[in-house]
């Protein structure tokens, strides 16, 4: 019996979740149990190494949230991004080589650095050339063309809960 189904929303442009007795907290790849009580700082980076594919939860494991949707970046096809019901990005499934730069993270619990408003993250320090924003996050790149990741910049605190990203704060 399958847990967990997928189905395309034509008017909101993005994949839904449909679960039965399970949470899906990082897109296709991890699942945990709606009763699992979490006690300690958990990873905010996962890799898989069979499917070479990286999960980076947005939050910290005790924020509440329910994945509503999973979409594309419009820019760029190797990432991902998991949609909760309050619009905002929850956790981003990379494929390709960021998934690989990201392998190299796997299991890091404080992923942020924080520069006034605005939450950083970074794989690398290469300048950024290009960033496309979107639900309140710019994604950055180090090309014109949106190819090669290098971070992403929370800039809207509004929608993103500050209190909870401090936690994530290196």
């Amino acid at each position: 019996m399958k847990e967990v189904d997928f189905y395309y929303d034509e008017e909101k442009r993005c994949y839904n979740v449909i679960k039965k007795n399970y949470s899906l907290n990082v897109g296709l790849l991890f699942m945990k149990k709606d009763n699992e009580v979490k006690d300690k700082m958990e990873p905010r980076i996962t890799y898989d190494s069979e499917a070479k594919l990286a999960y980076l939860y947005i939050f910290p494991a005790d924020f509440p949230y329910d994945i509503e949707c999973t979409e594309e970046l419009e820019v760029n096809e190797f990432l991902v991004l998991d949609i909760d019901h309050h619009d905002r990005i929850v956790g981003i499934e990379f494929f390709g080589p960021a998934a690989q730069q990201l392998s190299k993270l796997a299991g890091a619990e404080k992923i942020y650095k924080k520069n006034g408003n605005t939450f950083s993250f970074r794989l690398s320090e290469q300048e950024v050339k290009n960033k496309f924003q979107y639900k309140g996050i710019d994604f950055c790149f180090s090309d014109k063309e949106f190819e090669h990741f290098i971070g992403f910049d929370i800039v809207d605190l509004n929608k993103y809960n500050e209190h909870a990203l401090e936690q994530l704060v290196i």
